[in-house]
Order: structure tokens, then C-alpha cells, then sequence
């Protein structure tokens, strides 16, 4: 990748900042995709052409059209952009650890609030008796 291509693709990287995930919005969260860790990765070519490798929190989500749509407006207002290309990948699965360190208090944080400050429930441990007898 030549340096202008690499420049282009942080340019691409910058645009995907201003790009929320409608989910996270309506969990009054403003996280971006990239804050998300759903950007997999930007492939830029010497004719300005773009291809976004991404994913989203959950296969079937409702707001995926929202979004792509959110991405190309975003990205095609990047100078130097001649055409964008958004492909899904669905493999591995998104999880949180893709998250930013920021990010991922933010949504644990919301989470949280909308359980009501309960905490996460843990998984039930199987107790065995003294007597072997399960």
C-alpha cells in the first residue's frame, strides 16, 4: 500500500468516527463504529476506490441498513474518495473485547443502569454432596 493510500484509509478511519451504532444510541451510548471495534478493515486504491470490512454487534440487527447507509454518506465525503465498497463479515462474531477500553466501560456502565444496579447474575454452580450423590 503506497502512502497515499495509507493516508486515504486513515482519512476513511476518521470519517468512521462520526458513524454511531443506532443500538448503542437508543442504549444512550455515542459510540462510533470504530469505538465498537466493528471496522475490520479499510482497503484504499490508487483510483480512489474504498473497501470496509465490518461487522455488527449481532447478525439480523434491525439498524444494519441504517448504518451502512450512515457509512457510505460519511465515507464518500472523504477528498479523494472515488467509490465506496461496505462488505459485512460475520466471521468470528463480534464481541466486547473488540471494544475501545473506553468503550467498553461506557457500555458496561449502561448496562448497569438499565438492569437497575443489579449485577449480572452468575451462572448456578452445581453443588455435589458429600455423599457423591448428584
Amino acid at each position: 500500500m503506497s502512502t497515499a493510500d495509507r493516508e486515504l484509509a486513515q482519512a476513511v478511519l476518521e470519517a468512521l468516527d462520526g458513524v454511531r451504532d443506532a443500538c448503542m444510541v437508543a442504549a444512550g451510548l455515542d459510540l462510533s463504529v470504530r469505538e465498537l471495534g466493528l471496522v475490520r478493515d479499510v482497503e484504499c486504491s490508487d483510483d480512489g476506490q474504498v473497501r470496509i470490512r465490518i461487522t455488527f454487534t449481532e447478525p439480523g440487527c434491525p439498524f444494519t441498513h441504517h448504518m451502512l447507509h450512515h457509512i457510505h454518506e460519511a465515507v464518500e465525503r472523504v477528498p479523494g474518495i472515488a467509490g465506496v465498497r461496505v462488505q459485512p463479515v460475520w466471521d468470528p462474531p463480534w464481541t466486547e473485547d473488540w471494544m475501545s477500553e473506553t468503550a467498553r466501560r461506557q457500555f458496561r456502565a449502561a448496562r448497569r443502569r438499565m438492569a437497575g444496579g443489579a449485577t449480572p447474575l452468575h451462572p448456578m454452580r452445581r453443588r455435589h454432596s458429600a455423599a457423591g450423590n448428584d
